[in-house]
């Protein structure tokens, strides 16, 4: 218990360190993600950006989650691994002797790509695969397997457009900045 509080207040001050010192932000945020359980597939020094206001699921569950290399999570993401309809829909047919309270549920893991944008507020539901290289439009509603070089939008998100497209369509209005 007083491993989670100490998480979430360290959390909190990092959401003022990301606008105080962004440098040590990138560097050192992961490394909180890390200890709470979350998984990086790859070099943790390469993790990209994960805004400080993404809500990982439940600290029991943040082991289930694993996120890719130079991966961009913008603000207000939700990631969810457990999900409670299967419980609620037992009790509500009396089957298999279900009490409330002791719903059951399922729980599956997230895997988000490497190189991938998962836009602000977007919501990513249990046993969410996303392959490399994809886009994911802000507000979306994410499930199941995201194939890779996409663009998705929507609830429920769906392919729009191909990565290929998107960066050709762009070059030729050259309409991007570089920092």
């Amino acid at each position: 218990m007083l491993k989670k509080i100490l998480i979430r207040t360290e959390q909190k001050i990092f959401a003022v360190i990301h606008r105080v010192n962004y440098h040590y932000y990138l560097t050192h945020y992961p490394l909180l993600l890390q200890k709470m359980g979350i998984r990086f597939s790859g070099d943790i020094k390469n993790t990209g950006f994960i805004s400080s206001t993404v809500a990982f699921d439940s600290f029991d569950y943040a082991s289930y989650i694993t996120i890719g290399e130079n991966t961009i999570i913008s603000s207000e993401v939700q990631m969810l691994v457990h999900d409670y309809t299967i419980g609620n829909a037992m009790l509500a047919l009396g089957a298999g002797g279900v009490k409330a309270g002791h719903l059951p549920h399922f729980l599956k893991e997230i895997k988000i790509g490497n190189n991938c944008f998962v836009g602000m507020r977007s919501i990513i539901l249990p046993g969410t695969e996303i392959g490399d290289n994809t886009i994911i439009g802000a507000g979306s509603v994410v499930k199941g397997k995201i194939p890779a070089n996409v663009i998705i939008a929507g609830n429920p998100a769906k392919v729009i457009k191909n990565i290929d497209d998107y960066v050709e369509l762009h070059m030729k209005l050259h309409d991007y900045i570089v920092n």
